[in-house]
């Protein structure tokens, strides 16, 4: 029995694969789009392009993965920064030291908080450093470390095979020990900095023209 379809959307354009061959999906069956998983060859592709549009290379397109099914995709190291994320489904998605800067995630399933904090979220303003830096002690097996380190020591997690709790440029000028808030709103913190709100004029866009793709694709049949 053959695989269902699977969507990407890339630039505004509905990308299918099959394991037989590319064909236009039964919208009846398959739609809407967070019920279908990306393959795992499209998302490469898609990553790539998105690259190449990052640095201005022909043929580079912006990554659009609105409403995608991104659930349990291996994302580590992508560089993801400023593409269309909105309403995807990340949950369970490996985000460590992914590129998320600037991305629209608004509306997408953040179901686990400690997972977003694990993207390469960069430098960040001074309060919130501070705060995350108090998480990142509070789950090391030393939290002493850090104050041996913001007094000139080695690096908390030099020869400790525990993973950091969140990816960011650290500032050892702003240690202070003390109890650090959730991870809920430190990610909230995060997204609030480094993240777009999602407006409604983009989503009424979005949403228009994903009812003409849709509508053309019946066409066609």
């Amino acid at each position: 029995m053959n695989n269902p379809p699977r969507i990407a959307i890339l630039n505004n354009t509905l990308t299918v694969t099959d394991d037989i061959a590319a064909k236009v999906p039964d919208w009846g069956v398959y739609a809407p789009l967070d019920m279908i998983k990306i393959a795992a060859d499209a998302l490469t592709e898609i990553l790539r392009l998105h690259l190449a549009w990052l640095r201005g290379e022909t043929g580079g397109r912006r990554a659009d993965l609105s409403r995608a099914n991104l659930s349990r995709a291996n994302l580590s190291g992508a560089d993801l920064s400023r593409a269309y994320l909105s309403d995807a489904n990340l949950s369970r998605a490996d985000l460590s030291d992914a590129n998320l800067s600037g991305a629209n995630l608004s509306g997408a399933d953040l179901s686990r908080p400690t997972t977003i904090l694990l993207a390469a979220w960069g430098g960040l303003a001074p309060a919130l450093t501070a705060d995350l830096m108090r998480y990142d002690a509070a789950c090391h097996p030393d939290p002493a470390a850090f104050d041996r380190w913001a007094t000139g020591g080695e690096c908390p997690y030099a020869n400790v095979k525990v993973q950091r709790a969140a990816q960011f440029k650290e500032d050892r000028k702003l240690w202070s020990p003390g109890p650090p808030p959730r991870p809920y709103e430190l990610m909230i913190g995060v997204l609030a900095e480094k993240c777009p709100e999602w407006s409604e004029e983009r989503r009424a866009a979005f949403d228009a023209d994903f009812k003409a793709r849709r509508e053309e694709s019946e066409r066609a049949k």
